[in-house]
């Protein structure tokens, strides 16, 4: 462009500017409207490349773009371009530029009066690659990190060669890997060089890969206890600074003792003898512990071998022993149990007051153990024992072997009697059948007090006699008052004596209270039932036969007999005498009928059937057996039909109650 050319251009623009402006003054505008007055000028023109390089024959495409005032790119602009140097490069209309020979050149672009320039480097055509240089050249990239690297080829006089093929490689694709376009990846530790290589000439970067740096190691678990031959397996984890774990690290064990426990090369700890031993684990300079503790091989818990009663008052006994070790090394926990009188442990009871109470936690092996037992009773005597234990009652306990038995006897009680208390309360007495009564002292607290002096008195001696003990005998019909007296104080129990309705002597005597049969002399059928529903007043059991019509026996089973030692022989028509039986005479077809026998035995009833009864044996056997002779019963309705009943009386009365009423061995009768 001309010099007048130039000038003329900036002219018209100041024009433009002079006029702009003076209307802006005119209409009172601001800057900003001004601005937008010039939108749509163009002012500026960008080239893009704005220094390409090129070899001579070769071309590269430029890009002229008009903006206006405020940056904005402007389309539809006449763009010319031109040369300063076509020797060295020309341009088209369009902007392509074509080397022409070694050297530089500027191109240009004008639009509505405004240029913008590229500055073009042409290199000689065909000119060899003489090196390549690679930059930058990083010392350390860390394992997982990238670096981009750049390759640039240069003729023989160091200028840059432009497009030229470059492949690039990795000396250790182990360690550090490269893409075409020379972006190397860290894998593992350790040194690489990468390389770059156009038209035969190589250029290369040196790189070592490194690894975050170990900051602490964590071994899990931190504490652990196992005992002797047993195994247990730790981890270690390095970690770096910020507690981010380390893997494929080198990791090292060692013990602090191995006498107590080893450790393997993968952490595996086993226990040699009982105690302490340290643990740890090392990386890169870094370490991490874990406590091991060894304790000996679980055996049973101890037995105490020393316990002793050290004290009593009159509601509490002092106990002492050493305690044991629970198996596993550590104090092992008890169960102390009592009992009154003779002690056996599967009965007996778990101290439940005081500091005795079941389970004892143990303190220390070895150590003399103190504890008392709460809410004893006065002047008792007691028995004790204890059993070592460890883990939890009733869960997963491991017992011991049983203590020593202590024994002790509470203290007298020095409380004065306030009452006393007489049991049975009432009863029924046959005449000449006997009936023991209990009498209980007891303090204002209702306590029972032992040791106290008892004495009894019978209302009316005509009726009733009582022993020094307690033992109350029938002698005639009618009521009469027993006493107990302690200290001033008196209870009594009323006691009805009644005939019997025919006489004779108790054989032996039968409460059915249970249905321990055999223990008590009872043969042939020990199963009979007792009933708790169907029983003489004043009783609570008794046991209950069944017969149906025409049956020969009860339907609760076979016969039931009671065996007597025969002590003598007598004439027919009696029964031997025994030192606790005495025979009384019985009426010819009486159910009670006596026979010969050299060891005489009580036989079940025979039989009885609807209507009238039939001769048989009848066992006297009751807490008042006597022989008596049968009597019509009062009819029972057995749905449509009525039937007749025979009631036993052979004197079968298990409370002393005032009527017998029974089939066989019952307290009701029963009509089939």
């Amino acid at each position: 462009m001309t010099f007048k050319h130039k000038l003329s251009r900036r002219l018209a623009l100041m024009r433009n500017v002079v006029l702009l402006g003076g209307l802006v003054t005119l209409a009172g505008c601001d800057l900003r409207k001004l601005m937008g007055l010039l939108e749509g000028v163009v002012i500026t023109v960008s080239v893009d490349p704005a220094a390409p390089n090129i070899t001579a024959g070769r071309t590269v495409q430029l890009t002229a773009t008009p903006r206006d005032g405020s940056g904005n790119a402007l389309t539809g602009r006449v763009v010319t371009w031109t040369t300063d140097n076509a020797a060295v490069a020309t341009v088209n209309p369009s902007g392509l530029v074509t080397g022409a020979a070694a050297g530089a050149a500027t191109v240009t672009a004008m639009s509505e009066g405004m240029i913008g320039t590229a500055a073009v480097t042409v290199a000689p055509a065909n000119v060899a690659v003489a090196s390549v240089t690679v930059s930058p050249a990083p010392a350390s990239v860390t394992v997982g990190q990238t670096a981009q690297l750049t390759a640039t080829p240069k003729d023989a006089s160091g200028n840059p060669l432009a497009g030229r093929v470059v492949t690039w490689s990795s000396s250790n694709t182990g360690v550090a890997t490269v893409n075409g376009s020379g972006l190397v990846t860290a894998v593992a530790a350790g040194p690489a060089t990468i390389t770059a290589t156009s038209e035969g000439q190589s250029g290369s970067a040196a790189l070592t890969v490194t690894t975050v740096p170990v900051a602490s190691v964590v071994v899990s678990p931190a504490t652990a206890s196992r005992q002797v031959g047993q195994t247990v397996q730790l981890t270690a984890t390095p970690q770096d600074a910020n507690g981010t774990a380390l893997t494929g690290r080198v990791v090292t064990w060692g013990s602090s003792n191995t006498a107590i426990a080893t450790v393997s090369g993968s952490g595996l700890v086993t226990g040699v003898a009982a105690g302490p031993a340290t643990i740890t684990a090392a990386s890169e300079g870094k370490s991490g512990t874990a406590a091991i503790t060894v304790t000996a091989a679980a055996t049973n818990p101890g037995a105490v071998t020393d316990l002793a009663v050290t004290g009593v008052t009159d509601s509490s006994v002092t106990l002492a022993f050493t305690e044991v070790t629970d198996g596993a090394g550590a104090p092992a926990s008890y169960d102390i149990r009592w009992a009154a009188g003779t002690i056996a442990w599967a009965s007996a009871t778990d101290v439940a007051r005081g500091s005795c109470a079941t389970p004892v936690s143990g303190s220390a092996i070895g150590a003399r153990r103190s504890c008392t037992v709460l809410g004893m009773a006065a002047g008792v005597g007691y028995q004790f024992q204890v059993v070592a234990f460890r883990g939890t009652l009733n869960v997963n306990a491991v017992f011991g072997g049983l203590s020593n038995v202590a024994s002790g006897t509470t203290t007298a009680s020095t409380a004065p009697v306030a009452t006393v208390t007489v049991s049975p309360a009432s009863a029924n007495v046959v005449v000449g059948a006997l009936q023991q009564f209990t009498a209980t002292p007891k303090d204002a607290g209702g306590n029972p007090l032992s040791g106290r002096v008892v004495t009894w008195a019978s209302g009316n001696t005509a009726f009733a006699t009582v022993s020094g003990s307690g033992l109350v005998t029938g002698v005639a019909a009618g009521p009469v008052t027993i006493t107990a007296t302690s200290e001033g104080k008196s209870g009594s129990a009323a006691v009805t004596v009644t005939s019997g309705g025919g006489g004779g002597v108790v054989l032996f005597q039968e409460t059915f209270e249970d249905n321990a049969f055999a223990a008590r002399g009872w043969y042939d059928n020990t199963s009979m039932v007792t009933t708790t529903a169907q029983h003489l007043p004043t009783g609570t059991s008794a046991a209950e036969m069944h017969f149906t019509t025409g049956s020969t026996i009860p339907v609760q089973g076979t016969s039931a007999r009671h065996l007597f030692p025969g002590t003598a022989r007598r004439s027919t028509g009696s029964l031997p005498i025994s030192r606790r039986a005495i025979r009384t005479a019985a009426s010819r077809g009486s159910h009670c009928r006596t026979t010969r026998r050299s060891t005489p035995a009580l036989e079940p009833l025979r039989s009885i059937s609807s209507g009238s009864p039939r001769a048989g044996r009848w066992p006297a056997a009751t807490a008042s057996w006597k022989r008596m002779s049968p009597r019509p019963a009062s009819t029972c309705r057995l749905g449509t039909t009525t039937k007749s009943c025979w009631r036993r009386r052979c004197g079968f009365n298990p409370h002393q109650g005032p009527a017998t009423r029974a089939i066989g061995i019952t307290s009701r009768s029963t009509c089939s």
